[in-house]
């Protein structure tokens, strides 16, 4: 499980602060999505790791709101996952 913890959380900070994926984009659009990152690792260097995957769950929902919003805005809806396999 912590490596599942670990590997999410690498994964999602990789997508916001990759150069070049609109990273900036990310955190402008959907701020609530970056301040979940920042929660879930808060939470895992404090070996909090139940809090840690729990914001991540939380950033994952944001992230697949404000991709809705934005898809919906642009007229080009998107389906989405609707569960995690985490």
């Amino acid at each position: 499980m912590v490596r599942s913890v670990l590997t999410a959380l690498l994964l999602a900070s990789v997508l916001v602060t990759a150069p070049g994926a609109g990273a900036e984009t990310i955190a402008a659009e959907c701020p609530a999505y970056a301040v979940r990152l920042e929660r879930a690792r808060a939470s895992l260097v404090g070996g909090d790791h139940t809090g840690a995957l729990a914001a991540l769950r939380e950033a994952q929902r944001e992230l697949a709101e404000c991709i809705r919003r934005e898809s919906d805005n642009a007229g080009a809806p998107v389906l989405l996952a609707a569960a995690s396999p985490w």
